[in-house]
């Protein structure tokens, strides 16, 4: 057996590890760095979510006033509706009863 070339077999595996375990090295600071990063992409990700929230509540709010405003202005529409058609119908009988009493033209009968 030949101790130096078994030495420099050594030599070149230590020397081959230790560029393998500083790439390790390099890729585990990366990765520590990303998951820094993710962490904080995380935290603004949940803040929006938060913020998208409560305004989707804050519209879903909105719209339930507005359907029960809606609903509030059609109720009263119709109201305004058969009030106008009963003072129509008044009109129409006064007109008639002044028409009765005075006579198409005018003149008092």
């Amino acid at each position: 057996m030949d101790v130096e070339k078994t030495m420099q077999f050594l030599l070149e595996q230590q020397a081959a590890s230790a560029a393998r375990m500083g790439e390790l090295h390099t890729i585990v600071e990366q990765m520590a760095l990303n998951q820094v990063a993710l962490g904080k992409a995380q935290a603004r990700f949940d803040s929006n979510m938060r913020t998208m929230q409560a305004t989707t509540e804050s519209i879903q709010a909105n719209m339930r006033e507005f359907q029960e405003n809606m609903q509030r202005l059609q109720e009263g529409q119709k109201r305004t509706d058969e009030t106008v058609d009963r003072l129509g119908v008044r009109i129409d009988r006064l007109v008639q009863s002044l028409q009765g009493r005075f006579g198409t033209n005018g003149s008092t009968a």
